[in-house]
């Protein structure tokens, strides 16, 4: 009896390789049918079984490994998993791979898992999912964040086969980095640190392009344990490949589509976004069809139709015809950091402390300790040790230093009253407030997102200009010709301000008579590129919206089709007013600028005017 239950013991170790405290069990492929790996002088172990029941190791080039029942087919020999060593990187479909390589049977397949030290599994993840040729603060910074994940995902897999899988569903990993890749150098420069949310590592995610908004991941992921980030306003990736997208589908394929995700409502004739998260991603889309309706998550809409083919909830649709007309920006879930911005801010002069901080509001630094946990900071929060490779000198802030100004190297993100995260402010960044003050206080009122000065411009306003427009800030301003409204400042600053703590804020609210008027809900990026600049040629070639009121579908069309449109009884209502250059930039007797605003002609010689500092 005594001998059965230690056999027994030997074969429960034998199932599960012992994980050291620094390692990671890697899934490069979860459930495959046929596994074909190829090497040099490869060394087969057979795990799951005591060492006098289990076949001797041998030794062969190539592998090709098929489920048996419920076991693992190699040659003809059959256990639970088996181990492949050698010297040389193994070959797994066209990628090459450190060794060890572990086959183990996996749901209807096969899993192949790559177990490897932390710091060596990084570099391949930096290569997969940024590239090589990002600046060096942007790959720091998406070291920290991968690490940050990676380190969550293996605490919450203790005892499972893998920690962690190398496709987008949680991080895409390249495999063996050639040691002259400068992916290592943000790897090594930055071991061991992580972002920490309340003491903790946390899924620290991340996305190609954020569209211009990033999301709190509590709207996108259904876990109960995800950290409240708060949204980020992001205009750093304007210029990226993935900001704007549009895609075309037929009522057909997608009809297809819906029903192989398991929602079949016939041949799909309207598709309405019924709901909307803070950042204007689509939560809710209603699918109307020759069968029925159904209302989907934005992002099982996505999963149906593919998240590589659509891009991103941040959405708008029209059905035209027998095509659905999808118009988007973006590109992934819009969580935490946007790579492309990162990049941009990166090329910007901004550390990798800094951008971290800006789309990780909140959180702190830390270190990995030698158990393989997170490395909790002192109380208050503070970054454990200064890291090696983000100290030292900051960055020169740059043109459209508007976001992080003032940021202080060795504190974390501040968090405000009422939980919501901010980075920290100096002089710089209240300048600018109060600079942008001087021209923008009227637009301020009608827009809770507008423009921002670079911080030169407002470094050059004088001690005693800032005391003027102090002064200003609460004088009575009229909005469109109603009655005049009293902006109140916040004590923490002015209200355009809100853009640059990651989004506008709910405070940013004009009371109007009896209601209210929240000023973010009618904001919207409206980027130039977007904007005409010439009339269309012909002008009949003119771009006509047409909404179809009964089912509030929406229609592309061109003005040469508005009698098509029009129906008799059809009020016409005809806009002749024409844009006139009406403002204009000049200077006073002293020399100082001014901007005039022409209002109207009082002669032919003179013209009434608006005139304030330019």
């Amino acid at each position: 009896m005594t001998r059965f239950i230690l056999a027994t013991l030997v074969l429960v170790a034998a199932a599960e390789p012992v994980l050291a405290a620094d390692t990671i069990r890697v899934a490069l492929v979860e459930q495959a049918r046929l596994v074909e790996i190829r090497g040099d002088d490869i060394e087969i172990t057979e795990l799951g079984r005591c060492e006098r029941c289990r076949a001797r190791p041998w030794r062969v080039d190539h592998i090709r490994a098929v489920p048996g029942g419920v076991l693992v087919d190699v040659e003809g020999v059959r256990a639970a998993s088996f181990r492949l060593t050698s010297d040389r990187p193994l070959q797994l479909n066209g990628r090459e791979y450190p060794s060890p390589l572990d086959l183990v049977r996996n749901g209807e397949g096969i899993a192949v898992v790559n177990e490897l030290p932390m710091e060596d599994y990084l570099p391949g993840v930096l290569r997969a999912e940024a590239g090589e040729k990002f600046p060096k603060e942007a790959l720091r910074a998406q070291a920290i964040a991968a690490r940050t994940y990676a380190a969550h995902q293996r605490q919450i897999s203790v005892g499972k086969p893998y920690n962690i899988v190398a496709s987008t569903a949680n991080q895409q990993y390249f495999g063996r980095v050639p040691p002259t890749s400068p992916v290592w150098d943000a790897v090594r420069e930055t071991t061991g640190q992580v972002l920490l949310w309340e003491g903790e590592v946390f899924p620290a995610f991340y996305h190609t392009e954020s569209g211009g908004y990033t999301e709190d991941p509590r709207t996108v992921f259904a876990a109960r344990n995800m950290p409240a980030l708060k949204p980020v306003v992001c205009p750093f990736s304007a210029g990226s490949p993935h900001y704007f997208w549009n895609l075309d589908v037929k009522l057909g394929e997608l009809s297809d589509a819906l029903k192989r995700g398991g929602v079949d409502v016939g041949r799909v004739r309207t598709i309405s976004i019924v709901e909307r998260t803070p950042s204007l991603r689509a939560a809710t889309v209603t699918v109307a069809g020759t069968r029925g309706h159904a209302q989907l998550r934005g992002n099982d809409f996505r999963r149906m139709l593919g998240y590589d083919v659509f891009k991103s909830t941040l959405f708008a649709v029209a059905v035209d015809g027998e095509v659905a007309r999808f118009a988007g920006r973006g590109y992934g879930h819009g969580v935490g950091m946007c790579q492309w911005g990162a990049k941009a801010m990166a090329e910007r002069g901004y550390s990798a402390r800094q951008i971290l901080e800006f789309y990780y509001p909140g959180t702190t630094f830390g270190v990995l300790n030698e158990l393989g946990g997170s490395g909790r900071p002192p109380s208050p929060p503070r970054v454990v040790a200064p890291l090696g490779g983000l100290g030292g000198a900051r960055s020169p802030p740059t043109p459209g230093d508007y976001f992080l100004g003032g940021l202080r190297e060795d504190r974390p993100a501040r968090r405000r009253r009422g939980g919501r995260g901010a980075v920290s402010r100096g002089t710089a960044a209240r300048d600018q407030a109060l600079d942008r003050l001087r021209t923008d206080r009227r637009e301020a009122l009608e827009c809770a997102d507008h423009r921002a000065l670079s911080s030169g411009d407002a470094r050059r306003a004088s001690r005693d200009r800032r005391r003027e427009l102090s002064a200003q800030a609460d004088r009575p301003v009229r909005l469109r010709g109603a009655r005049p409204r009293r902006l109140q400042r916040a004590e923490r600053g002015h209200p355009a301000a809100s853009r640059h703590r990651g989004g506008p804020r709910r405070e940013d609210r004009l009371s109007v008579h009896s209601g209210v008027v929240d000023l973010a809900a009618l904001d919207y990026l409206l980027p130039p590129e977007a904007i005409a600049q010439t009339p269309a040629e012909p002008r009949e070639a003119a771009r006509l919206l047409v909404v179809d009121r009964a089912s509030g579908a929406l229609g592309d069309r061109v003005f040469r089709e508005l009698p098509d449109v029009l129906r008799p009884g059809d009020c016409l209502v005809v806009n002749d007013s024409r844009v006139i250059p009406a403002r204009v930039f000049a200077e006073d007797a002293g020399g100082r600028p001014i901007e005039l605003l022409f209002v109207e002609p009082l002669d032919p010689a003179r013209w009434r005017a608006l005139v304030r500092p330019g």
